[in-house]
């Protein structure tokens, strides 16, 4: 993993379909599955975070061939899994979820119900609730989880989280909140009544030094609105 982070271009003598399964197999089958997380994060990582269109998304959609997720949402599940564990899965996972089809397989698969449960039962663990917050992010972009996220309990959770003081949960919440919204004016309307245009404005006001939590903020306000003309 620190090879290809250094090595641009490394990542290419992983590119055959032997090598995903024997990827995926061994990662079934380790017991150092925090070192091998890592790993697979490091390969699925763009060399350029700027490039939209990274080659090493291909590496996500065939370990999705394999059933990666199926087997890292297997470990999230377990009731002994260490936090260092879970937060190595967990941003793998992030990582994984490059496109539309992705996000779906490991929402619609238990995906968003696990990672409620994570949030829920460590909402003091900073380092596990970034990590959620980062791959609730990603699933929040599929227009077909949205209802699902909003169902499962987790905008309760975002009410409590973007509470706190620390910027980069306040930004992910933020970023969370803004793609539910889009193209969704019905989630719009219902995040207002829950008090979200409030909680906005006051965020604007407290955090204007901010420019990350700034542009979600305003993004959010701005997907809240943009089909609601009683908001405006």
């Amino acid at each position: 993993g620190v090879f290809m982070q250094k090595q641009r271009g490394s990542k290419a003598i992983f590119t055959d379909d032997v090598a995903v399964e024997t990827i995926t197999e061994q990662f079934k089958q380790t017991t150092n599955k925090t070192d091998y997380c890592n790993f697979i994060t490091s390969l699925i990582s763009p060399d350029d975070p700027s490039s939209l269109t990274s080659g090493v998304f291909k590496y996500a959609r065939a370990l999705a061939k394999q059933d990666l997720h199926m087997h890292a949402l297997k470990i999230l599940s377990s009731p002994d899994i260490d936090k260092e564990l879970q937060i190595s899965v967990v941003s793998m996972l992030k990582k994984f979820c490059v496109n539309d089809e992705i996000c779906k397989l490991v929402g619609l698969n238990s995906g968003v119900e696990i990672v409620k449960s994570i949030l829920e039962n460590n909402l003091e663990n900073v380092d596990i609730v970034l990590a959620c917050v980062g791959f609730v992010r990603q699933l929040a972009n599929s227009d077909d989880l949205k209802s699902k996220i909003a169902k499962a309990g987790l905008i309760i959770i975002i009410q409590k989280l973007i509470l706190c003081d620390n910027v980069k949960i306040l930004e992910n919440c933020c970023a969370i909140l803004s793609a539910l919204m889009l193209r969704n004016p019905e989630m719009g309307l219902s995040l207002f009544s829950d008090g979200f245009g409030e909680i906005f404005a006051n965020l604007l006001t407290s955090y204007g030094d901010d420019a990350n939590v700034m542009r979600q903020v305003c993004q959010a306000v701005r997907n809240m609105v943009v089909r609601n003309d009683d908001l405006k």
